[in-house]
């Protein structure tokens, strides 16, 4: 209560609903994600609005609210990109590729992935994490449409990914 940063308390609303989430506490995971995308609209940051708004939908979309998972990764999309950042709307992508996926929308699901990923190629960092994340989207789509050439090349890239982020991680930690 002595804090009126809204991103520390966004911080802190987004670790309670990731708490309550992992406890299956499923409504509480969700009011206290709200309450963290309402507070990050309130920072500076457009990457944190948009990333916000993002895992808002993911984390919907996880729990089946799929109308409400679709209207929240529009709404990301149409945020402002004042300083025409490359790669923000990546996440939005990534929003719609993951709901698309859960709402067996396999098509959609593979052209929202990708989309994400060419966004996330124009960007200077190495978003390693959620190219992961979106490899496992194309993998999966590609199965369920016995696309099974594609969903094996995913799998590849997925696999080289996850060695390398194994390898950064572990590295940092020694």
């Amino acid at each position: 209560d002595k804090y009126d940063n809204s991103l520390f308390l966004a911080i802190m609303y987004a670790n309670l609903s990731v708490i309550n989430y992992g406890m299956e506490k499923y409504e509480e995971s969700e009011r206290y994600f709200e309450q963290a995308a309402q507070l990050s609209m309130a920072t500076g940051s457009v990457r944190i609005k948009h990333n916000s708004v993002s895992n808002l939908s993911q984390l919907l979309s996880t729990l089946g609210k799929m109308e409400e998972s679709y209207q929240l990764a529009q709404t990301c999309l149409e945020l402002p990109n004042p300083q025409n950042l490359k790669g923000l709307k990546a996440a939005c992508h990534e929003a719609f590729a993951e709901a698309y996926l859960k709402d067996g929308k396999y098509e959609q699901a593979i052209e929202s992935a990708k989309t994400a990923l060419e966004g996330l190629s124009e960007t200077a960092s190495a978003e390693t994490k959620q190219q992961m994340d979106l490899y496992l989207v194309l993998v999966r789509a590609n199965q369920e449409l016995k696309h099974f050439e594609k969903a094996f090349d995913n799998l590849g890239r997925l696999r080289n990914l996850e060695k390398s982020f194994d390898s950064h991680v572990h590295g940092d930690e020694m």
